[in-house]
Formats: structure tokens, C-alpha cells, sequence
């Protein structure tokens, strides 16, 4: 059961990313300020926009891939799925810490991290 939690709670971030990404990007209430937070100057928005929704697309591919871990009746190959997307996901947040701001590191990485090591705790266990 954890393992299937954590998996679901870092497919439920990377989905929270995605909708950000691609729906609410050029939002006042939440969009404009998470790129002043990533250091995107104002104006600039809508200069980024399709590169935002590119990367919300390919978190999407993220999320499909952990709800294919999580759906997955084998348990060998659920858990192959998971160290797979688990791994993406905090491959992609490190890169994100290294190309534009370490908050990706807490907000990815790290959760990504926790859930991978409960994933290999429980199969160890």
C-alpha cells in the first residue's frame, strides 16, 4: 500500500505541474506569480507560453506512466514501472535545479527521491 501511495502522490504533483503548465500558466492568481518565483521577467509570459505547455505535456507522459505503474498487475513489472518514472520524474527535477532554479529539487526531486526509496524499501521487505 505505501509504495502505491507514493507513487500516486508524485503522479498527483507531476499532474498539478502539468495543469500549470499548460492551463494555468498566464493566470494572475497563480501562473505570473510562479514565474516571478522562476525568475521569468515580467512581459515575458506570454514569450514562454508554448514552452511551458510542452513541458506540462511531457509531465502528462509522467503521470501516465505512474498511473501505469500503480495499474499494473504484475508486481515485478509495477515495480520495474515505478524505479523507471520515479527515476524521470527526479532526473527531470535535478535537471530543472540545474537549469533554472534549485526549488525544483524540493518540489521533484525529493518527492520523487521518498517515493522511489519506499517503492525499493517495501519490494526489499
Amino acid at each position: 500500500m505505501a509504495p502505491t501511495v507514493a507513487v500516486l502522490l508524485v503522479a498527483a504533483l507531476s499532474f498539478g505541474f502539468a495543469m500549470l503548465e499548460m492551463f494555468l500558466w498566464n493566470t494572475p492568481w497563480l501562473g505570473l506569480k510562479v514565474q516571478a518565483s522562476l525568475g521569468v521577467p515580467a512581459g515575458c509570459a506570454e514569450h514562454v507560453t508554448l514552452w511551458a505547455k510542452n513541458q506540462g505535456l511531457y509531465n502528462l507522459f509522467l503521470v501516465a506512466g505512474l498511473i501505469w505503474a500503480v495499474i499494473c498487475r504484475d508486481p515485478h513489472y509495477r515495480f520495474l514501472l515505478s524505479l523507471f518514472f520515479l527515476g524521470c520524474v527526479g532526473i527531470a527535477g535535478l535537471y530543472g535545479a540545474l537549469t533554472v532554479k534549485a526549488l525544483f529539487l524540493v518540489a521533484q526531486t525529493l518527492p520523487a527521491a521518498i517515493a522511489l526509496s519506499v517503492v525499493i524499501w517495501r519490494r526489499g521487505s
